[in-house]
C-alpha cells in the first residue's frame, strides 16, 4: 500500500465535529436547520416542513462580530509599512482585499475557529521565461497573503523547534471538463521545510516544485483545541429547536379540532347543508365539540427559552467584555480583565501579520523591515458602570434583544430611540428570541 499525505491527524479528528457544529451555527439558518431534532413519530414530510420553516437567532456569529468590531474601531496602523512594493501589495494583499480587511477576516475566523493561519504565497512561473523583474510586474508576478481555514489543514508536523517540518491543505482547483464546463475538485497541497511542494490529486502525486524559500511560510494565529464558541453554539441550537416547537404549537393549536361523541343517526354523518352542521340520533348519547389547546405548554417552552437566552447573553457578554451587572469596583475589576483578553486577541494578529510580512521578503529581494500595528486601545467610547447596568436590567426585563444590547457593546455607547421600522425589527428579533 502506498504512503499518501492524504490523512487526518489525531488533533483534526478530536476537535473536527466541534469546529463543523460551530462553524454550521455561525453560518446561519441554511446550514443550522440540520440540527433541528425530529419529533417521536413525526412524518417525514412534517419534519421537512419545519426545517424549511426553521430559523435560528444567531448569537455566535453575532459574538464573534461584536468582539472582531471593538478590536477594529480603529483600523490597522500601517505606518511601519516602508516599502513602496509592500505598500503597493498592502492595497490588495490577498488579490481582493486591502491589509486591514484581510486582518478583519483573518480575525473573525480565530475567534470562530479558535486558530486560523495565513499562507505566505507567490504566484508559480518559470524562472527560463521570465527573467526580469519587469516582466514579473507585468505578469502580476508577486508573493500574496491567503487566510487558510483550520478545518483545510488535515495533517502536519513540528520539530523540536516548534517550526512546521511537514503541513498539509486541503484545497480546491477547478478543472475544465469541456468547453462548456468547468468542474471543481479537491486537491492536496504539501509543504515541505525545505521549500519542496506537492501537489497530490485523485490520490496520486500529480506535481512536484521548489519555493526557494527554504522554510514554511505558514502563520498560525491563536491557539485554542476546543473553538471558543462551542458552547454557545450548542445552547443556540436547544434554542433554535425550542423556538421550532413553539412555531408547531402555533400551528396545531391555532386550528381546533371537531371532536364526535356518542354515534350519529345511521352508519354516516348527516349534514344539513354546508357549515350548517351534523344531525345525531338524541342529544342525551350524542354530542360534538371544538376542542383547543390550552397553551400550558407553550408557556413551559417559552420559559425554557428565555432560560437558554439568558445563557447565551452571558457568553456573549464574557466574551465580548467579561463585563457583568455588578458594583463599581466589580465591574471595574473585569473591565481590566477584558482589556487584557481583546488586547491578547490583538497581540496574537499582529504578531502574525509581521511575522507574514517578513516573509514576503523571502519570496522577494530587499523588502527591508515591514510592520503593521494593530488597536489595542479599547478605552474610547466605553460605556459607565451606569449604563452598562440599565442596559443590562433592559435585557433582564425582555426589553431589549441580544442583538440590541451588543451593538451597544460594540459601539460603547447607548443606543439613540428607534424609528418605527427599527422598533419593528427589534420586535421580530424579541418575538423569535421567546422574550415577548
Amino acid at each position: 500500500m502506498s504512503t499518501t499525505p492524504i490523512f487526518e491527524n489525531s488533533e483534526y479528528q478530536a476537535h473536527s465535529a466541534q469546529l463543523k457544529l460551530t462553524e454550521d451555527i455561525y453560518n446561519g439558518t441554511d446550514s443550522a436547520v440540520a440540527y433541528l431534532r425530529r419529533f417521536p413519530k413525526e412524518e417525514t414530510s412534517v419534519y421537512a416542513e419545519r426545517q424549511t420553516d426553521g430559523s435560528i437567532d444567531n448569537y455566535v456569529k453575532r459574538t464573534a462580530e461584536t468582539t472582531r468590531n471593538i478590536i477594529f474601531r480603529k483600523e490597522l496602523d500601517l505606518e511601519g509599512l516602508t516599502n513602496s512594493e509592500v505598500q503597493r501589495w498592502a492595497e490588495k494583499i490577498d488579490f481582493t482585499n486591502n491589509l486591514n480587511e484581510f486582518a478583519k477576516i483573518t480575525l473573525l475566523n480565530r475567534i470562530r475557529d479558535g486558530y486560523t493561519f495565513i499562507l505566505v504565497d507567490s504566484i508559480k512561473y518559470d524562472s527560463e521565461e521570465i527573467t526580469t523583474k519587469l516582466q514579473q510586474e507585468e505578469k502580476g508576478i508577486r508573493p500574496y497573503f491567503v487566510n487558510i481555514l483550520r478545518k483545510n489543514v488535515i495533517n502536519w508536523t513540528i520539530n523540536s523547534r516548534g517550526e512546521y517540518e511537514v503541513f498539509t491543505i486541503k484545497e480546491i482547483y477547478e478543472e475544465k471538463t469541456n468547453p462548456y464546463r468547468t468542474e471543481t475538485k479537491e486537491q492536496y497541497r504539501v509543504f515541505h521545510i525545505d521549500g519542496l511542494i506537492e501537489i497530490w490529486r485523485d490520490g496520486a502525486l500529480y506535481d512536484l516544485f521548489e519555493t526557494g524559500a527554504k522554510t514554511i511560510t505558514i502563520v498560525k494565529i491563536g491557539n485554542d483545541l476546543i473553538p471558543p464558541l462551542y458552547d454557545q453554539a450548542k445552547i443556540n441550537i436547544q434554542h433554535m429547536n425550542r423556538h421550532s416547537e413553539c412555531n408547531n404549537y402555533v400551528r396545531v393549536g391555532a386550528s381546533p379540532f371537531l371532536a364526535v361523541f356518542g354515534s350519529l343517526d345511521g352508519d354516516s354523518p348527516k349534514t344539513l347543508g354546508i357549515n350548517s352542521g351534523l344531525k345525531f340520533a338524541d342529544k342525551d348519547s350524542s354530542d360534538v365539540k371544538w376542542i383547543e389547546m390550552t397553551g400550558s405548554n407553550y408557556q413551559i417552552i417559552q420559559e425554557w427559552m428565555s432560560v437558554l437566552v439568558g445563557q447565551m447573553d452571558n457568553i456573549s457578554i464574557e466574551f465580548a467584555t467579561e463585563l457583568k451587572s455588578a458594583t463599581a469596583t466589580e465591574v471595574e475589576k473585569a473591565s481590566m480583565s477584558s482589556e487584557s483578553k481583546l488586547s491578547n486577541y490583538s497581540s496574537e494578529l499582529e504578531d502574525g501579520l509581521n511575522l507574514a510580512l517578513e516573509y514576503l521578503g523571502l519570496y522577494k529581494d530587499s523588502l527591508g523591515l515591514n510592520t503593521v500595528e494593530v488597536n489595542k486601545d479599547f478605552s474610547a467610547n466605553i460605556l459607565t458602570i451606569e449604563q452598562f447596568n440599565m442596559l443590562m436590567q433592559l435585557r433582564t426585563n425582555g426589553e431589549i434583544s441580544n442583538e440590541r444590547l451588543m451593538k451597544a457593546i460594540e459601539r460603547g455607547e447607548v443606543l439613540p430611540l428607534l424609528t418605527e421600522k427599527e422598533r419593528a425589527k427589534e420586535d421580530a428579533l424579541r418575538r423569535n428570541e421567546g422574550t415577548i
